[in-house]
């Protein structure tokens, strides 16, 4: 327990009754200090994409976006990254004369749209060059039709990159 830097506990016996005391460090607000922090949500950014993925597949409320991210309830950081999509004009509201309606779901705007179809272009793009870089790889140590072989530095893409 010393390790951990918590104190053992405490025994003693008080009228015949064993108690047991176990010391735990307080902070100057009188708090009990958590032994570690909780882990934290995704960055923002990364929740924001993922809440502009879960509107892909259709207009869903709060509830349904959480439940589409695996989370339980709705979280702060969720309602942050709600309000900066909206802010950003990427998601927008279905009934936005009524903001706080209990029926109130969201949708991506074509701008949402647009920012999705961007990334995945941008992201295909990287896929590719990197699966020409292994058909480069690939082609430096298969044999030559007459039975040579050659490795990575007789091959001048891959010497250039």
């Amino acid at each position: 327990m010393h390790g951990a830097g918590i104190a053992p506990p405490e025994f003693e016996e008080i009228t015949g009754a064993a108690v047991v005391t176990f010391r735990v460090p307080v902070s100057a607000s009188g708090a009990p200090q958590p032994e570690s922090q909780p882990e934290s949500q995704p960055e923002s950014a990364s929740l924001a994409l993922r809440v502009l993925l879960s509107l892909e597949g259709g207009v869903l409320g709060k509830a349904g976006i959480s439940a589409a991210l695996g989370q339980r309830e709705i979280s702060g950081p969720l309602n942050a990254a709600i309000r900066q999509l909206k802010t950003e004009r990427l998601i927008e509201l279905t009934i936005p004369d009524k903001p706080n309606s209990r029926l109130q779901k969201y949708r991506l705007t074509e701008r949402g749209r647009a920012s999705l179809t961007t990334g995945r272009r941008r992201d295909d793009a990287r896929h590719d060059s990197d699966r020409e870089r292994a058909d480069d790889a690939r082609l430096c140590f298969r044999g030559q039709p007459d039975g040579r072989r050659e490795g990575p530095a007789a091959h001048s893409s891959l010497a250039s990159r």
